[in-house]
């Protein structure tokens, strides 16, 4: 059985790993994320909707059809101003302009970044190979990256000291652990190439070759506050 959603009464608790509805034990983080899905918010489910519509119109209609689900892409030419880049576009921008880099939960959440070029890649394999036809494959890096793991290593890349502030906020609807597994995709030959320190390296370039950070970079934090979708723990 695929485990619930953490509930609110949970997170506001500080409890922060997903637990057994039964039994109550802490989940293990260890597993990975397979092409079997069962999403609850609505982005997740509308998603997997238009998945299983394309690929089940495909069969029928005979028209090679290929579904991809991209863990978090990043890169070059990630928008400097778009809330949906991330935590690359917030903690580069933040970090550029020597801000705090604000950490939800405990910063042990753990996430799956890919590299664009090897999203690429894989968009062009599956184009070419006969076998994926029907088929929806997960196109990550296949390895855990904690928050603040990512932090520090964005720290390491500019040299900058600035503060982590991990404040036991937390976001409604967060998932603790996403990362998908990769073996599908890598049975039919693709294979990420670009891990998590060349997805930087090459950001910062990018950066650098636009003139660097604006002045005025529209921060999401505290109207997410305002709106209610940040909350306070009592930890």
């Amino acid at each position: 059985m695929l485990p619930r959603p953490r509930s609110h009464e949970q997170l506001a608790r500080g409890e922060w790993e997903v637990r057994c509805p039964y039994c109550g034990k802490q989940a293990t983080p260890l597993m990975l994320s397979e092409e079997n899905m069962n999403p609850f918010n609505q982005y997740a489910v509308s998603k997997l909707a238009e998945e299983k519509t394309a690929l089940g119109l495909g069969w029928l209609h005979g028209i090679p059809t290929v579904a991809l689900r991209y863990s978090i892409t990043q890169g070059a030419r990630q928008s400097l101003y778009n809330h949906y880049s991330g935590v690359c576009r917030i903690f580069f921008s933040r970090s550029l302009r020597a801000l705090p880099l604000i950490i939800y939960e405990d910063g042990l959440q753990t996430r799956d970044f890919v590299h664009v070029e090897d999203v690429v890649d894989a968009n062009m394999l599956v184009l070419e190979k006969d076998e994926a036809n029907f088929q929806a494959f997960n196109v990550g890096s296949g390895k855990r990256t904690t928050v603040i793991e990512y932090a520090q290593i964005v720290q390491a890349k500019l040299g900058s000291d600035v503060d982590l502030q991990v404040s036991g906020e937390y976001r409604r609807g967060d998932n603790r652990h996403s990362v998908s597994s990769i073996a599908s995709l890598q049975r039919i030959g693709w294979h990420p190439r670009r891990d998590l320190s060349a997805i930087m390296d090459d950001f910062l370039e990018w950066i650098e070759s636009v003139g660097g950070v604006p002045d005025e970079i529209t921060d999401a934090y505290a109207k997410m506050r305002r709106a209610g979708v940040v909350l306070t723990s009592s930890c």
